[in-house]
């Protein structure tokens, strides 16, 4: 799998060498003195030696990446969120990229209260209230009628708790293409340009699990019911720092990010495919991830349950681990230490000790 070169994030601990350079180090040393020769990469065996930080580089990338993904698709805000933690069917929805449909469909009507302006356009300034605080609602509509293109709408959030999640920070709205009408009509379509500025989703429920976000996408929604809907999110740079029982995460920084949801009222499937920067890891093959889906994983929705299906997570250094979620307890990690398709060691892990890795 090759891996762009790219400006990485500056590491949390620049001090300490990693694990991996010191074996290393040690290694050449010794070869000084006894002719061998050294070969450094993404290791694999049983966990020994450089062998097991090459399992613990496994563990720890399979948990930022499957940490990231449900923090953009569910079912909650990353892996400490458990889905245990989550009724079904909650709206508003709790991860990004659905949570960002709902919003367009919460301000859209809006439309209907909106002023006259010269030029045919209409204007509407309201404050909303929510479950506690409130949201601006600000937006120019090109008719008071319909969803439309060139439809702006600024949204900027007092501490707004709607439902289980809590909300902070603004979003900007603006219709690219549209057809229908968000938030009155089951069925509509569009596709819609969206700027978060540290647009914070928390829940109410301690331990608190949230994400702030800071950046651009867009949304193509295809809805056909009040639970089926298909959405395409993609963006060329986010920004997600995440937050899991009031302790802030390192940031990660996403790059030519895509994700696809297909929901229906039972289940959906998502595929995905990004570049990913996490802050957390100073080790230089782990700075700098791929993440892709192999096909689509799915999960239930009633109730909420883990993504069960396969990542392929590519290092800077041309190693790959395919992680293959198989239930709600247990996770396999294929190691494929140079990228060449094949498996060179194999480790059965656990969400709880993903979650760990955090």
């Amino acid at each position: 799998m090759n891996i762009d070169t790219y400006q990485n994030p500056a590491p949390r601990d620049t001090a300490a060498a990693p694990r991996r350079f010191r074996l290393a180090m040690a290694l050449a040393l010794a070869c000084c003195a006894t002719a061998c020769s050294v070969s450094v990469g993404f290791g694999d065996g049983d966990g020994h030696g450089d062998d097991g930080a090459s399992h613990a580089e496994a563990l720890d990338a399979s948990a930022s990446a499957l940490d990231t993904l449900m923090l953009l698709a569910g079912p909650g805000l990353g892996l400490a969120d458990e889905p245990a933690r989550l009724p079904a069917q909650e709206t508003p929805p709790r991860a990004l990229v659905a949570d960002l449909l709902n919003w367009v469909e919460f301000s859209a009507p809006r439309r209907n209260n909106a002023i006259a302006m010269t030029g045919g356009r209409f204007v509407a300034d309201q404050t909303v209230a929510c479950d506690s605080g409130t949201v601006r609602v600000r937006a120019v509509f090109v008719n008071n009628v319909r969803f439309d293109s060139g439809d702006t709408i600024e949204l900027s959030t007092q501490n707004c708790r709607r439902g289980n999640l809590r909300f902070t920070g603004s979003l900007q709205l603006r219709a690219i293409q549209a057809n229908g009408y968000p938030g009155i009509s089951a069925a509509w379509d569009g596709r819609v340009g969206a700027d978060f500025s540290a647009w914070r989703i928390a829940t109410v429920a301690l331990p608190v699990q949230a994400l702030t976000a800071e950046g651009s996408a867009t949304l193509e929604v295809q809805r056909t019911g009040p639970f089926d809907t298909k959405l395409r999110f993609d963006s060329a740079q986010l920004s997600v720092d995440p937050s899991s029982a009031d302790r802030d995460r390192p940031r990660r920084t996403l790059e030519s990010v895509l994700i696809n949801v297909e929901a229906t009222a039972v289940s959906q499937t998502v595929s995905a495919d990004l570049r990913l920067a996490d802050a957390a890891f100073s080790d230089e093959p782990l700075r700098r991830l791929r993440v892709q889906s192999t096909g689509s994983l799915t999960q239930n929705r009633t109730p909420p349950a883990y993504p069960l299906g396969r990542l392929a997570v590519g290092f800077a250094d041309g190693g790959i681990v395919h992680v293959e979620a198989l239930d709600a307890t247990r996770l396999r990690l294929d190691i494929d230490r140079n990228g060449n398709g094949g498996i060179d060691s194999t480790r059965s892990t656990s969400w709880t000790e993903l979650r760990s890795r955090l």
